[in-house]
């Protein structure tokens, strides 16, 4: 019973911490509620990590816990997401910045944080990116460290699976039209911070995870990882822009291509075939569900592109030029700490001339460049910090890319995490829906898992 718990509960506990904040968005959880919810999920999935990581063969659990304690302090990245939170705690800590009017010159002006020098925060911000700091450490030291080849599979496949839960609820309280799930399935510029991306994040996971389950004889359980792939499938359709849907049909063509042909080579003619029919009937639950839910003029819209109405439409270039002008004199203006996490809204009405305005929306909340966006309000200490543990990542997955090129080593797990950064990178270029606390957790947890499927240093 303690090896399953090794094994297989703290992997479940992490996957649940990180999809968490999909169960919360159909009922427009406010941030101070997704990030107590990540909070009381992380602390305990930390302590499960320290007290009940997987053992080696004959390993008892006290060596096992003193070799992850070991590895996880000796591991550079560790200390990187200490730093980094120590930077977002200051930052949620320096609140204050906002709209303040100056009686004496009668305009209205834009007030900066409590110290000026340090990194702020509009009042209300920053405590979901802290927490998910939090919990990205906790998840990537838990793959890491914690979890062994096995768990790590049933890691990707408990994620899958959660946010298939997630996508059922929300397709649920669309049902009773809840306003923040009426609003997501009619995704906008105007706010480009989209929750498809995250369903079509998890639905990805579940690719690799099918030839996965065939290779670990989990056989009575690839019913549920097809389930999971058409569900997360369907809600990353329902909640996204077409452009979008684009971006991830691409996506899973590549990991589908990759993990059918894994499984030809490792588990033979049989058991590939049994992927190939997992694959169909994962896009005929996606397709069912897509039908039965959406209206007929929501689909035909979401469609047009496809069928020569184009990409893009709606000036969306204009305005996306626009914003970036204005992301770029805020950045001007405070380069190294930025203007403040949540502060865009209020630098578009100080920042915005009369030829910005005709070309973007009235209710723009966000640019539609999520880097734009964080340089904007972190400025460049804040963009290093955020993107310094992906570049830690990488290093180590090149490093031990370049150790196996004389000897041919591959998995789809390899490819899951490189396919999902890549899907970030070219999504971040139209909107800012990577910035959601779920995927700053996901995108860092899935390139450690792809590094950690190749065989480690020596």
């Amino acid at each position: 019973m303690q090896k399953f718990i090794s094994k297989f509960a703290v992997a479940a506990h992490l996957a649940l911490a990180m999809v968490s904040p999909l169960f919360l968005f159909p009922f427009g959880a406010q941030p101070g509620t997704v990030a107590t919810v990540m909070a009381w999920l992380t602390l305990p999935a930390a302590m499960w990590v320290v007290m009940e990581p997987s053992r080696h063969a004959e390993e008892m659990l006290h060596d096992a816990r003193v070799r992850l304690a070991h590895s996880i302090v000796v591991d550079p990245l560790f200390w990187c997401f200490v730093a980094l939170f120590v930077f977002a705690l200051v930052r949620f800590c320096n609140d204050g910045v906002g709209m303040a009017y100056d009686a004496e010159n009668l305009v209205w002006t834009l007030k900066p944080q409590m110290w000026p020098v340090m990194p702020g925060v509009v009042s209300g911000h920053g405590a979901v990116e802290m927490m998910s700091v939090v919990t990205a450490c906790v998840v990537v030291m838990g793959c890491r460290h914690a979890l062994g080849k096995t768990a790590r599979l049933f890691f990707i496949s408990a994620a899958s699976f959660f946010a298939a839960l997630a996508a059922i609820v929300a397709i649920v309280a669309g049902l009773f039209e809840m306003p923040a799930v009426v609003a997501a399935v009619s995704p906008a510029f105007t706010k480009p911070d989209f929750v498809g991306p995250a369903f079509g994040v998890f639905a990805l996971c579940a690719i690799p995870a099918i030839p996965g389950a065939f290779e670990s004889k989990w056989n009575k359980f690839v019913f549920i990882h097809v389930l999971s792939l058409g569900i997360c499938s369907a809600a990353c359709v329902i909640f996204s822009p077409s452009e979008t849907i684009a971006l991830f049909g691409i996506a899973a063509i590549v990991m589908i291509l990759v993990s059918f042909a894994w499984a030809v080579g490792r588990l033979g003619s049989v058991k590939s075939l049994k992927c190939f029919f997992s694959y169909v009937g994962a896009g005929v639950v996606a397709v069912l569900l897509y039908v039965a839910l959406v209206p007929d003029q929501v689909r035909v819209d979401r469609f047009a592109p496809f069928l020569g109405a184009g990409f893009f439409r709606d000036s969306f270039f204009e305005a996306r030029a626009a914003l970036s002008t204005i992301a770029a004199k805020a950045w001007k203006e405070h380069p190294w700490i930025g203007s403040g996490l949540g502060s865009f809204q209020l630098d578009i009405r100080f920042l915005a001339t009369p030829e910005n305005w005709k070309a973007i929306w009235i209710n723009q909340q966000f640019p539609m460049s999520a880097w734009w966006y964080i340089i904007a309000e972190r400025g460049i200490t804040g963009a290093v910090t955020l993107a310094l543990p992906l570049g830690m990542m990488a290093f180590t997955f090149i490093r031990r890319l370049l150790r196996i090129l004389t000897k041919p080593f591959f998995v789809p797990g390899m490819a899951l995490g490189l396919v999902v950064l890549a899907v970030a990178v070219a999504e971040s270029f139209m909107d800012v829906s990577f910035l959601r606390p779920e995927l700053l957790v996901a995108i860092p947890a899935l390139f450690a898992i792809s590094a950690n499927s190749l065989p480690p240093l020596k």
